[in-house]
């Protein structure tokens, strides 16, 4: 859906054709989620030996639930799935 790429520093890049139709509490979903990525380092298609894409979605998630958007990323995976 969304990416984070490094480039000297992290960038996080959303598509504004990924969030339309999203509400407000979707869409601080998915930023909370891809700081998430940043907070354990993801990058941009790599996956440490041993871990899924899904673990690392997963973990993107528990990062922001752990940021205090657990009530926003419930709503983006209910509004995304």
């Amino acid at each position: 859906m969304l990416s984070v790429r490094r480039r000297g520093k992290h960038t996080i890049e959303l598509a504004y054709s990924k969030l339309k139709g999203l509400s407000d509490a979707a869409i601080i979903g998915v930023i909370a989620h891809e700081l998430g990525h940043v907070l354990v380092v993801h990058h941009y298609g790599e996956v440490d030996a041993g871990e899924t894409a899904l673990d690392v979605e997963i973990e993107a998630d528990e990062y922001a639930e752990l940021m205090g958007f657990g009530a926003e990323i419930n709503v983006m995976r209910s509004e995304i799935e």
